[in-house]
């Protein structure tokens, strides 16, 4: 595998033309290759998963093919849910304004599911975020809440049985890890912390339970801290990743957990704010740190 040439490829910007010019190719075998993973994941050995929450992949392939070609990462089942989980009588309005799901009263779009190319998402500002808002990943603004439990729910209820039962997954939380980004991140340490019977390896990419107002071991993540041996014994990596530019408070949150006697990794991304490379960066990390 063309190693260098991933490195290069993955760090650009989505849609740099250069990218399209010189990964054409790359890609075209990338896909041919992905292929055949699947169908090896199918015959062949039991594999460890990772559930990743994003609504896009961001050259998660590219990063990942780079990693385990130079034998810095364990192959892996990597699960992407977008976090478009609501009941009937839910509120679904936060997912519209990222594009998830209609916007309430909007027309149908065009068959094919999207607008004209260059449209926005019904519900969401040209130029804006997975939010809505431009490069954050917080609600909308005007309510719209997010009904953690019942992602958490659908979780262990759909999606983790289909991956078990499509694919030769070890079983067991040794086996298991659980990561997002923005607001994927809050929706992790939710879902996580209350599973650790599911899961030993957690990840918040510029997103996570901690990081505003002070911290009590005794309240923060409601207590999940309080009792840091336990905590270490259960948990193999917490990790913990920012922008530079995204402020102090995932910093002071990892300080305030290692002061308590929680073991954590913080990562910071050079010259990035709330972006698709802090998330990459993240990932490229984070990864190799994974089932050891």
């Amino acid at each position: 595998m063309l190693v260098e040439e991933l490195e290069n490829i993955r760090h650009a910007a989505p849609d740099d033309p250069a990218v399209i010019q010189s990964g054409q190719r790359l890609v075209f075998d990338l896909e041919a290759q992905a292929l055949e993973l699947i169908s090896q994941l199918l015959r062949t050995g039991n594999q460890r998963v990772l559930v990743a929450n994003d609504d896009h992949q961001r050259y998660v392939d590219f990063i990942m093919d780079s990693l385990i070609a130079a034998k810095k990462a364990k192959p892996m089942i990597i699960v992407m849910d977008n976090l478009n989980a609501a009941k009937p009588g839910e509120s679904a309005a936060l997912f519209a304004a990222r594009g998830l799901v209609p916007a309430p009263g909007a027309a149908p779009a065009p068959r094919g599911g999207m607008g004209a190319p260059g449209t926005p998402p019904a519900g969401r500002a040209a130029g804006a975020g997975p939010g809505g808002q431009a490069g954050r990943g917080a609600a909308p603004a005007g309510g719209g809440g997010m009904n953690l439990s019942t992602f958490t729910e659908m979780m262990f209820t759909d999606l983790l049985s289909m991956i078990e039962r499509t694919y030769k997954a070890l079983p067991g939380r040794e086996n298991r890890a659980m990561a997002g980004l923005s607001m994927g991140g809050m929706q992790t340490f939710t879902t996580a912390l209350n599973n650790l019977d599911k899961f030993a390896y957690l990840g918040g990419f510029s997103g996570s339970c901690g990081g505003r107002g002070a911290f009590d071991a005794k309240t923060t993540c409601d207590g999940a801290f309080v009792d840091s041996a336990a905590f270490n014994k259960k948990v193999k990596v917490l990790f913990l990743g920012i922008g530079q530019a995204e402020g102090q408070g995932t910093k002071n949150f990892s300080d305030e957990l290692t002061k308590a006697g929680v073991k954590n990794v913080y990562f910071e991304s050079p010259n990035t704010a709330h972006e698709w490379l802090t998330w990459r960066r993240c990932l490229n990390d984070f990864a190799p740190r994974l089932f050891r």
